[in-house]
């Protein structure tokens, strides 16, 4: 059964929290990586990086030092953290937009990565203003960093996308997507991925569920571009000319093209009445294999790194009934009001 948990307080105390829960799993997660962590030169980076993201996101910074306090690491281990750029840098999601005929919109998202005895949960965090946001929180993360929903009626979806640069001394790329968590609109968010350069970019997809409009928006190193959006698909790679100039490139190992392509092609067979299950079906399509499939299936990637879908996100603002599809060790489907969030740790 997928974990839900609720963490409040001052920052490093909601990041302990994350990390105790996460102890085992970061714990190892450090001994496959260090090596790395071991390497004078990226530790050098990883200080330097740290020192950046702390001028512009102390909060931020608290609540790691928190998490690595909760699972009982030393500071070397923070780069593991705060700097997946230097350590594991990947993960792979597909998103897509749709809108019906009422002008209702469905958002929907695999979220895709590595998953390894319990790493994975859903956390509600309460901030002291009052506001809220709940996302996919996974022990090697900030909170806040994947898919989410807040208080203020906005929905956000990240997509890891191959850096065109990569500049590695930069802040990391999870501080500026947990900072868009906490957009309170799409102005908002547009404006808070513009505010500091990162080391690798992301694309977001970004929902209010007041005004029902949905933009795109793709984050380089040192530019982004923002598309109005009313169907629309996304997957791992750079779509947006203006970042590409017409030359997308998607890692080798990912079937990041074929999932872009064939997520297009079923979004435009929906019809204008189609319903959240419509659209996460797209989501779920496989073909004879994992090159020709959108939905990845545990153990199918034979990469350094095995990962595969563990979660589908699906909103209709008609109803802004959240549903979750886990396929962590068999598939769990949780179904509930916006407001709501469930209670079982």
């Amino acid at each position: 059964m997928m974990r839900f948990m609720e963490v409040s307080g001052a920052p490093f105390d909601r990041g302990f929290a994350s990390g105790a829960l996460f102890k085992v799993a970061l714990q190892r997660r450090v001994e496959r990586n260090r090596a790395a962590l071991n390497d004078a030169s990226i530790q050098a980076r990883a200080r330097e990086v740290i020192k950046k993201t702390e001028a512009v996101f102390p909060d931020y910074v608290a609540e790691v030092r928190g998490k690595a306090a909760g699972a009982g690491l030393d500071e070397p281990a923070l780069s593991l953290l705060m700097c997946p750029e230097l350590v594991e840098n990947f993960s792979a999601c597909t998103s897509l937009v749709f809108t019906k005929g009422d002008g209702n919109i469905i958002l929907s998202h695999n979220e895709d990565d590595d998953f390894q005895d319990d790493n994975l949960a859903m956390t509600k965090m309460r901030m002291p203003d009052g506001s809220w946001f709940a996302s996919n929180d996974m022990d090697k993360y900030i909170l806040g960093h994947g898919f989410s929903w807040n208080s203020h009626g906005i929905v956000k979806t990240v997509n890891y996308v191959r850096p065109i640069h990569e500049t590695l001394d930069n802040i990391s790329r999870i501080f500026l997507q947990r900072y868009i968590t906490e957009a309170s609109s799409i102005e908002d968010a547009i404006e808070r991925c513009q505010i500091t350069q990162c080391a690798t970019g992301f694309h977001a997809l970004v929902l209010d569920t007041n005004t029902k409009k949905a933009v795109s928006i793709e984050v380089a190193d040192s530019s982004v571009d923002i598309q109005d959006v009313d169907m629309y698909a996304h997957s791992n790679h750079y779509c947006h000319e203006s970042i590409t100039h017409g030359n997308e490139v998607a890692d080798s190992g990912y079937n990041s093209p074929f999932r872009l392509s064939k997520t297009w092609e079923l979004v435009r067979q929906l019809g204008s009445s189609a319903s959240g299950d419509d659209a996460r079906a797209v989501l779920e399509y496989r073909g004879k294999d994992f090159d020709n499939s959108i939905l990845v299936m545990k153990d199918e990637v034979k990469t350094d790194i095995s990962w595969y879908t563990l979660v589908n996100f699906t909103i209709d603002t008609t109803d802004r009934k959240i549903h979750l599809r886990f396929r962590v060790d068999k598939t769990d489907d949780y179904v509930f009001a916006y407001d709501a969030f469930p209670k079982n740790i």
